[in-house]
């Protein structure tokens, strides 16, 4: 009952730390926002694009 309990928790926990060190926590939380800063550029970057292109579309016929 013990372990199901466990891995129910690591399935929907946000975050789940793997050993008792949590000096990595200010890492982990520098790493996060910069992932977020290269998400948040991936995502405005492709926007970009489409609508690059989208405009582009009725200069082609």
């Amino acid at each position: 009952m013990g372990t199901t309990g466990t891995d129910t928790a690591l399935e929907t926990a946000d975050i789940a730390l793997m050993a008792d060190d949590i000096g990595n926590l200010p890492y982990l939380y520098a790493l996060s926002h910069e992932a977020n800063g290269v998400i948040r550029q991936n995502i405005w970057a492709s926007l970009g694009v489409k609508a690059l292109l989208a405009l582009g579309v009725p200069l082609a016929w």
